[in-house]
């Protein structure tokens, strides 16, 4: 018996694509990460939209919303290089699942001409499109706002040959033999990308309900029945229904009927021959949990294709290649690897209520929409190392940090300690992200530890040579400022803090003499001073273009140099 691992919210979103039910219910909660896992989110929004934000609170719909206002970005950006790709001659086919069914997709997959590839890659420059790490040298990318982003691949039919129609016969078909135009894109016809796109799914790992929903489609679509036993390898047949047969089974047991295709009949048909497949389908299946994933099929899927490789020199690249999606460590470390040589440190510092943490969370959202690895890093002075010191100093003779310049060795050496705190925050809070090719975004760094010294009378001009040595210089440094009665108007607690931390500072004051140091540090290491009081869409247009434009000519002239 079928177990299907669901919670009530889980259960009534899927009841929200129930092709036989004209009614449904909005759950109390919404399961946002199971929406988000199983890429629901344009679709939801096409269907619900208007009642998902008058339900629920809009912080709770901010990540579903980001993803569907971007895969919205990405259908009419394909629309653009579609018209592009026909203006320029370029001969091509799509693969993109939102355009049919509008479950999300991280990328749109184009199919030109082998001949045709470095053309169709000048018209995505020319369109404002650019790769992002070598790793991705395939994929080009194009960003509009902090919520709207587009990813394209283009790649040759030869590459889908090589890699994705192993199982079709190639003297007999083509990616470009069935296409047909819809909504002014020429895409797969059904047939094709039915058996395209069930390799594509099983080499994802997990089968989202977005793309049980799409695969769906397709079955439901296929009107040339003879199409697989005609084009598909015999040797691939049998596998090919066995993955059909087990998501009409997850399909049945989520909406109560079978898949309405053919197909179905014929992959029921096979499994009754079969008692391997049919035992198969019957364990892996014994437990529904969405997103779906099952290693038994992975491995059936790669121990087939290992078996049915003609040529010696290709073992080697099946069995890494179905090893890496088993344990994809491997494939984490090669992405590591690659984008260690394009990650960037940006810092941001300024006084309270400049907008530090409001902007680094928009970069990093909108990079690593963007495919590239990104980080929010907190780079805030915490006491670790000199704890035990501080607390032996309030102990013994009562003093907070505010009380510390009374010691004429502590003015001393107290710039040398905050060192050491220093080195541990930014060893396991910055450096650790860089190590593994993300672009860290830092909410505070040196200059605001050098600012709140000088603040404290703490500030050591040795000791801070000796911080600014021992810490890398970011790629890019800001200093976001605004007037300190702009901040005390925008930030209202940072009296609160004052007092909580027993400073003798009323809050203009003490934001007027941070607002000085900050100005001075700047104007001294030469760092870009933001307005802060302008529009913070256009303050985050500005960031975001002068870090992407750091981003694409890291090393680039590095040889020249």
């Amino acid at each position: 018996m079928v177990k299907l691992l669901l919670s009530k919210e889980e259960r009534s979103i899927i009841d929200i694509f129930d092709p036989g039910k004209s009614e449904y219910q909005l759950p109390e909660t919404l399961p946002v990460d199971f929406i988000i896992d199983n890429r629901l989110c344009f679709s939801l929004y096409n269907k619900v939209g208007a009642e998902l934000e008058s339900k629920y609170d809009p912080e709770d719909l901010e990540r579903i919303r980001r993803k569907a206002k971007s895969m919205g970005f990405s259908v009419n950006e394909l629309r653009k290089v579609a018209k592009a790709f026909e203006e320029n001659g370029i001969n091509y086919v799509v693969q993109f699942k939102a355009l049919l069914t509008q479950c999300d997709s991280k990328d749109v997959d184009i199919v030109v001409e082998d001949t045709q590839l470095e053309k169709a890659e000048e018209v995505l420059e020319s369109l404002g499109y650019y790769a992002p790490i070598l790793l991705y040298k395939d994929h080009y990318v194009k960003s509009k706002g902090s919520d709207e982003t587009v990813i394209i691949d283009p790649d040759t039919e030869d590459f889908y040959k090589t890699f994705c129609l192993y199982f079709l016969d190639d003297k007999k078909t083509s990616v470009f033999d069935t296409k047909r135009k819809i909504n002014g894109v020429y895409m797969l016809s059904p047939e094709v990308y039915l058996a395209l796109y069930t390799s594509k799914m099983i080499y994802k790992r997990r089968i989202f309900l977005g793309t049980l929903l799409f695969m769906a489609y397709l079955l439901e679509n296929c009107h040339d029945i003879n199409y697989l036993e005609k084009y598909v390898k015999k040797a691939w047949f049998t596998p090919l229904l066995h993955w059909i047969y087990v998501l009409n089974i997850i399909y049945k047991n989520l909406y109560g009927k079978d898949i309405d295709s053919p197909l179905i009949a014929i992959a029921e048909k096979k499994h009754s021959e079969s008692r391997i497949l049919g035992f198969l389908a019957k364990i892996v299946t014994k437990k529904i949990k969405l997103p779906f994933y099952s290693r038994f099929l992975l491995f059936y899927w790669g121990t087939h294709k290992l078996l049915h490789v003609r040529h010696l020199y290709k073992i080697k690249e099946v069995v890494v290649n179905t090893m890496a999606r088993a344990f994809p460590i491997c494939e984490y470390i090669k992405v590591a690897l690659c984008a260690r040589k394009k990650n960037l440190l940006i810092s941001f510092s300024g006084i309270d209520g400049t907008g530090k943490t409001t902007h680094i969370t928009k970069l990093v959202n909108r990079f690593k929409g963007m495919m590239i690895p990104a980080q929010y890093g907190r780079g805030l002075w915490s006491p670790t190392i000199s704890y035990p010191l501080m607390a032996v100093l309030y102990l013994v003779k009562g003093w907070r940090r505010k009380d510390y310049h009374k010691s004429r060795i502590l003015r001393k050496i107290w710039n040398y300690i905050v060192i050491l705190d220093f080195l541990y925050i930014y060893l396991f809070k910055i450096k650790i992200h860089l190590l593994v090719g993300k672009t860290v975004f830092c909410d505070r760094y040196v200059y605001d530890l050098m600012a709140t010294l000088m603040h404290d009378g703490l500030y050591n001009e040795r000791a801070s040579k000796l911080l600014l040595k021992l810490f890398p210089q970011p790629d890019l440094a800001f200093m976001l400022d605004i007037p300190e009665d702009v901040s005390d108007l925008r930030k209202d607690d940072t009296q609160g803090w004052l007092d909580e931390r027993k400073v003798d500072e009323n809050a203009p004051e003490y934001l007027k003499i941070m607002r000085e140091n900050f100005m001075g540090i700047s104007e001294s290491l030469d760092i870009p001073i933001i307005d802060a009081t302008k529009e913070i869409d256009e303050i985050h247009e500005e960031l975001f273009n002068k870090t992407l434009e750091t981003y694409k000519n890291k090393g680039v002239n590095k040889k020249g140099e």
